[in-house]
């Protein structure tokens, strides 16, 4: 019947489904994978646009530059051929380079969108009218303003500024195509990844539903197998203590002069140690040991234990063995506290002057020392077979006289407060 109590928590514990690991990571993988990817795509498309449209008004601002500076030799050319004022040369000259750096830069722009050809075409344009021109200033310089005029108004001079011209805006319009064609597919691709997280996002929502219902049911099993569990260890503890009760009546019955010692020796010392402030598991192991700490009389005869008169060496000597039967009735039972040491050692005293062992300091266990001082209280306030009870104010000043000495200050100084500020009283 124990066995099967006991196995009940584990056995039910083993049918608990465990945690949903997997579908929470493959999951989580797909969202993340999902999320990054369409970061990644934003910013990505994001930059592109950005890029799409600088080009744009790279384009649109360059082509402006060029025809404008165009003009601008065009006219001073013209205006010194028909004036014959050199001045209009200066001008020519100041905005030359300006032009040139613009056609490179539409030069390089081309190469981007390998446009190379109808670049070097404009380029070329461009070379035979800077030579027209410069014969024409030449032809200025000597006095021909017809033969210059003549030079800047022909066919040929005509035939490369169409060329020029035409260079210029096909490869405006390339680049434009371009840059259109490159956009309406990144557009498309947006689309396309749009489509795929609005197909996406609904799956994902229902995995995570599905998810977050097995983690749930999971949860829900574990609170049911802890709550099951909790009740077991508390039927355990009501069922242990059912048994120390049962064990310390034992030795009231061999002992019916003291019966009721253990029990108040217990409360005691477990007032003691909540006063000390020791944490709870030691205290409910403190607890435990003084229920059944004089264990070991059940192997005294009775008519000792029940002698009215002053013992004998002997039988004095049996009554000082019942800690070392005590402990060796308990030594193999695997309480979870030091149960058995503490019966051994609750008539050790703090200066070595006890038994069985005369062992003092940190060799007792704390638990022990306030186990002794709550036996010598009891026992001296209380009646016995061979003497009247002393009344507690001698417990108390007895241990009050010789703590340091007999007893450990601490465990003196709190008992001392439960009974003079706190209003402990031993129940009879």
């Amino acid at each position: 019947m124990e066995g099967a109590f006991m196995a009940e928590p584990s056995e039910r514990s083993s049918a608990v489904r465990s945690f949903p690991v997997a579908a929470v990571t493959v999951v989580l993988a797909l969202t993340l994978g999902l999320l990054g990817g369409l970061v990644w795509y934003v910013l990505d498309s994001y930059r592109y646009f950005k890029t799409t449209h600088h080009c744009f008004l790279q384009v649109r601002e360059l082509t402006g530059r060029i025809v404008h500076l165009d003009e601008i030799l065009t006219m001073s050319a013209r205006m010194a051929a028909t004036t014959g004022d050199l001045r209009w040369e200066e001008r020519y000259r100041h905005h030359e380079p300006q032009l040139d750096a613009a056609i490179k830069e539409m030069y390089v722009l081309g190469e981007q969108f390998a446009l190379q050809a109808k670049t070097a075409k404009t380029d070329k344009a461009n070379a035979n009218l800077v030579a027209m021109e410069s014969r024409a200033f030449d032809l200025v310089r000597r006095g021909q303003l017809k033969d210059a005029a003549s030079v800047l108004s022909g066919a040929e001079y005509e035939k490369q500024k169409e060329l020029y011209r035409l260079g210029i805006e096909e490869t405006t319009a390339a680049i434009n195509e371009r840059l259109r064609r490159d956009y309406e597919s990144q557009n498309q691709k947006v689309r396309i990844a749009v489509v795929s997280v609005v197909v996406a996002a609904p799956l994902l929502v229902f995995s995570w539903v599905v998810v977050i219902r097995l983690a749930r049911r999971y949860n829900a099993e574990r609170r049911k197998i802890e709550k099951e569990r909790e009740q077991g260890v508390e039927r355990l503890r009501k069922a242990l203590g059912a048994t120390i009760r049962a064990i310390a009546h034992l030795v009231e019955t061999r002992d019916p002069c003291t019966a009721g010692h253990q029990k108040r020796v217990s409360d005691l010392a477990r007032s003691i140690a909540t006063e000390m402030g020791l944490e709870s598991g030691r205290i409910e192991g403190l607890r435990i040991a003084g229920m059944i700490h004089n264990l070991g009389k059940i192997v005294v005869p009775a008519e000792i234990l029940s002698k009215p008169t002053k013992l004998t060496d002997i039988e004095f000597s049996l009554i000082r063995n019942h800690v070392q039967a005590g402990y060796d009735i308990l030594k193999d039972t695997e309480f979870p506290w030091p149960v058995a040491r503490m019966v051994f050692e609750h008539h050790e005293r703090a200066d070595g002057s006890g038994y069985p062992e005369k062992i003092s300091g940190r060799e007792v266990l704390m638990e022990s020392k306030i186990l002794t001082v709550a036996d010598v209280v009891e026992a001296m306030a209380s009646h016995r077979p061979y003497r009247p009870g002393l009344g507690l104010a001698a417990a108390l000043d007895e241990i009050a006289k010789n703590k340091g000495g007999l007893y450990e200050p601490d465990v003196v100084d709190a008992c001392l407060k439960l009974f003079s500020e706190k209003g402990y009283r031993m129940a009879y």
